[in-house]
């Protein structure tokens, strides 16, 4: 589905292996979905009016606790969401990942 604001995109980068520490989502175009950006692709993208970076703010689960889906598993083995506050926050405004992950 349509991921609707930057704190769901917070818990879904929270949750992906592949993610590094920065996702970037679009509030015009949240059809344009989440993307996380690589560990070393936060800084080296290009502006953009349509896109901004957020910093990961949701805890991190450790890569035992990630399903085989990519997202966070509950203690029973079902997806859930990643445990903490989930609430993104602006890194670069106005800009795109240098380098996404794949999500």
């Amino acid at each position: 589905g349509i991921i609707k604001t930057a704190e769901e995109c917070d818990k879904l980068s929270a949750g992906t292996e592949t993610c590094g520490g920065t996702f970037m989502f679009s509030k015009k175009h949240p059809d344009w979905h989440c993307r996380c950006c690589t560990q070393d692709g936060a800084d080296s993208g290009p502006q953009s009016p349509d896109w901004d970076v957020y910093t990961v703010l949701s805890e991190r689960k450790a890569a035992d606790e990630v399903g085989n889906d990519g997202k966070p598993s509950d203690a029973d083995g079902s997806s859930g969401n990643a445990k903490g506050k989930s609430r993104g926050k602006f890194y670069k405004k106005g800009h795109e990942c240098g380098k996404q992950a794949v999500n």
